[in-house]
């Protein structure tokens, strides 16, 4: 599956280990938003990239049943994609997360080491409210 597959969509990307709490959080997150926000046209992906991924991916599905695509790549696709250097920038922080307009342009991207995790119900939401707006309003997650 490729990313111009989704052209049309807004699209909420996450990179993640599948081994990372933080990331089996954002998953969690990630299930309802996905629920919350599919009719105003966006799609949720997750992209898992750690070393022995191919091991750990199906208990990852198992435990969190993601209701969205998830995926595997190699870490060096993954920096390739981001354009990420670790001498420039310093290791690449999990999770990770873009957000792509219906056009397919980066409109957000926090890396892991960014306050954005935080709060990430709040925030992707209104990532996604700003880039979906006059669109049905969504409903708050509950908890």
């Amino acid at each position: 599956m490729m990313l111009s597959s989704f052209k049309g969509k807004v699209v909420a990307l996450a990179f993640i280990h599948t081994t990372c709490s933080h990331c089996q959080d954002l998953t969690r997150v990630l299930n309802v938003i996905q629920k919350d926000y599919q009719a105003r046209n966006v799609v949720v992906l997750a992209c898992a990239f750690e070393d022995g991924v191919v091991q750990n991916f199906l208990g990852y599905l198992k435990a969190l049943q993601p209701t969205f695509p998830a995926g595997i790549a190699p870490e060096s696709e993954v920096k390739k994609y981001l354009d990420w250097n670790d001498k420039r920038d310093g290791a690449l922080m999990i999770p990770h997360m873009v957000f792509l307009d219906a056009k397919g342009i980066i409109r957000g991207d926090f890396d892991g080491k960014d306050g954005f995790y935080s709060n990430m119900d709040g925030n992707i939401r209104a990532q996604l409210d700003k880039m979906t707006k006059g669109a049905a309003p969504a409903k708050a997650a509950k908890k």
